[in-house]
């Protein structure tokens, strides 16, 4: 697959967050990662990699501060010429226990490249925590979640190749979770309606704050579980969209040593859709981005198969993003939905 996506990231304070692009290919690829920040109206430069056949790279967003310490973002990473990629997110702790910032950051963004059989480093820089920092947080942010596993977030996530107009993603059973959270993230030019159900024993009820909202182009929306009108005996969401969207879930563990698990939601066969060829430029604005040769000027997404979100927004409500540098996010709607982390 040459586009993948990771509809939920986070630069957690105190680890170091890295993308490792392995190329299964004959033909090297032309690698572009593109971040779109959450609350920030600033075009994100993209970074960028040249991967060999049968090679691997590293590209560490701990080399500046493109995207601030504990700022939310979700990232696109494209094979430009198309040739086949697989992506995986690494985080770990950062040395010193401090989130990596922009200290000897120049030229090329990529950190590493090795063969297969190598080992690819993340290049976590020393340091503070870099300009994006936040001020001392208050008592209600310091026993959030999210906070709390800060300085302790480890992980691996495989990131998502495809969209799709509806998604399952189940909520219920789950012991020993601080914070569950879930990320829509529109991948059309168009903006997209879209709905959220709990479902239980069969039967799907619409969730008020979320039924037939409009969610923009590029945009996500990032909501707590902990914060939606749900029945012991929901244990699943239905989200279904208007458009091409990708569906992500966070979980935070409530251990002494808490950790985080992320991974895309479960997308329904019969709603898939290509990903946009100008993926990238759906996460970047910026001009260094070039067209993708394969999209003609005009055409929206690959292939017009009546799935690219084409259909218009059916009520006034509206999907918006807000991020918190505490590194805790929320939800915000026209109905003036909310919601955090914490289960």
């Amino acid at each position: 697959m040459p586009s993948w996506t990771f509809g939920d990231g986070r630069r957690w304070a105190g680890t170091s967050t890295s993308f490792v692009i392995y190329n299964p290919g004959t033909e090297p690829a032309d690698v572009v990662l593109a971040t779109r920040v959450d609350n920030s109206i600033d075009d994100v430069e993209p970074f960028s990699a040249s991967v060999q056949p049968g090679e691997l790279a590293v590209i560490s967003l701990d080399e500046d501060d493109r995207v601030p310490p504990r700022a939310s973002y979700w990232a696109a990473v494209q094979s430009k010429n198309g040739a086949p990629i697989v992506v995986e997110r690494v985080i770990t702790p950062a040395a010193g226990g401090a989130s990596g910032g922009s200290a000897g950051a120049s030229g090329d963004r990529t950190t590493s490249s090795t063969s297969a059989s190598g080992t690819g480093t993340s290049g976590s820089g020393a340091g503070g925590e870099g300009a994006g920092a936040s001020a001392e947080p208050d008592d209600a942010t310091k026993a959030d979640p999210i906070y709390k596993v800060e300085t302790a977030a480890t992980g691996i996530t495989l990131g998502t190749p495809a969209a799709a107009r509806r998604w399952i993603v189940p909520v219920g059973g789950a012991d020993g979770v601080a914070a569950a959270l879930v990320a829509v993230t529109s991948l059309a030019d168009q903006p997209v309606t879209l709905s959220i159900f709990a479902v239980a024993d069969g039967q799907q009820v619409p969730v008020p704050l979320f039924d037939q909202v409009a969610l923009e182009p590029g945009r996500r929306t990032t909501l707590r579980v902990s914060g939606l009108p749900l029945e012991a005996s929901h244990r699943m969401l239905l989200i279904e969209a208007s458009g091409p969207v990708v569906v992500d879930q966070t979980l935070v563990s409530e251990s002494p040593s808490p950790s985080v698990a992320a991974h895309a939601a479960i997308p329904v066969r019969d709603s898939l859709v290509m990903m946009p060829a100008d993926l990238v430029n759906r996460a970047s604005t910026a001009e260094t981005v070039p067209p993708s040769p394969s999209v003609p000027p005009g055409s929206g997404e690959p292939g017009q198969q009546g799935e690219p979100g084409s259909a218009p927004p059916t009520s006034a409500g509206s999907a918006s993003t807000t991020g918190a540098t505490s590194g805790a996010t929320s939800t915000s709607t026209s109905a003036g939905a909310s919601g955090g982390a914490g289960e």
